[in-house]
């Protein structure tokens, strides 16, 4: 939904968190958003470098283990 609004679109991963655990969505949300930094990254790869500059590594590191579980669950 809010890559639909914002293409560029780049969640913070603490505040997806945060929302994700008074909802009680048992990291549901948190898994889309390591989809959609996901798609970010590959459509740009360039952020990838950037979030990690600004202290964002988790976001990637998010994004890059959700790539590999999902390239596993293929295998």
């Amino acid at each position: 939904m809010v890559h639909g609004i914002r293409e560029k679109a780049w969640p913070n991963l603490r505040m997806i968190e945060i929302g994700d655990a008074m909802l009680g969505r048992n990291g549901a949300l948190v898994e889309a958003m390591h989809t959609l930094h996901r798609l970010q990254i590959e459509v740009r790869p360039h952020i990838a470098e950037f979030m990690e500059g600004e202290g964002r590594g988790r976001e990637i590191a998010g994004a890059r283990g959700h790539a590999a579980l999902l390239q596993a669950r293929k295998s």
